[in-house]
């Protein structure tokens, strides 16, 4: 037999509690800030790379075999160490890059709150103009009605953005290589925001790319290093890389 479903909403707060624009002091969320900038969010990051840190490890484990054994296959050896080496500067390159994303992501973030937060504010004010105008008796002259959908849009992009600085700030704290049991504080991104009108040149960035790049270095070095001798320890170490790296060719039969 059909029945009725019904909901207990006596624990949740009415529509105009949820709908106040949040005072200063709830947009910060009365939470621990921490101020950082943008070459300490670098550093940190760096320092604290997963990938970075176990090729670091590796690397120093074979200087300690050569060490113990120090004329036992020096070109391997040697070119060991040059992969592990600019392998361990582009994983920690990559980590200082996704700290960095989410980073200015989290200034973005910071910034929509505040801005969204006077928003709310001034329709706040606007609705009480418009029910003091209607107590009077003037009718017409705006729409509360519309005024009520746009604070209501707001609070849920401000809800939206809210989840959005949480999760940035998880992403942080784990790329800045926060232990997980320390007490939750949340990064404040100290660094101007300001538009560069002047043009990139491409080539040039490109150009800068190809030299610099540690992978694209780790590559040049194997491909110019690897013979008869070299090839066993070459492909040992690109597998603790990247597995991929060291797989033999596919046989074309």
């Amino acid at each position: 037999q059909r029945g009725t479903i019904t909901v207990d909403l006596s624990a949740v707060e009415q529509f105009e509690a949820l709908a106040l624009p949040p005072t200063e002091e709830e947009v910060r969320g009365g939470e621990e800030y921490r101020s950082l900038g943008p070459a300490d969010c670098q550093c940190f990051a760096v320092q604290a790379s997963s990938l970075g840190n176990r090729l670091a490890a590796e690397r120093n484990a074979v200087c300690a075999q050569h060490s113990a054994k120090p004329h036992r296959n020096e070109r391997a050896t040697w070119l060991k160490l040059q992969i592990l080496g600019e392998s361990e500067i582009a994983a920690r390159d990559m980590s200082a890059a996704q700290a960095l994303e989410a980073y200015y992501k989290l200034a973005a973030v910071e910034q929509g709150r505040e801005n969204f937060a006077k928003s709310l504010a001034e329709l706040s004010e606007a609705q009480k103009n418009v029910a003091k105008l209607t107590d009077r008796g003037l009718q017409g002259i705006a729409d509360d009605g519309s005024l009520e959908r746009q604070r209501f849009e707001l609070s849920s992009q401000l809800g939206q953005l809210e989840l959005d600085r949480r999760e940035l700030n998880g992403t942080l704290r784990n790329k800045l290589g926060v232990p997980v049991h320390e007490p939750w504080w949340v990064v404040w991104p100290d660094t101007p925001l300001a538009v560069d009108a002047n043009p990139i040149d491409v080539d040039a960035a490109v150009a800068i790319a190809m030299q610099s790049r540690s992978d694209l270095r780790m590559l040049r070095i194997v491909l110019y290093n690897t013979d008869e001798e070299t090839i066993g320890a070459v492909r040992a170490v690109l597998v603790q890389i990247n597995g991929l790296l060291g797989l033999e060719p596919a046989s074309s039969c």
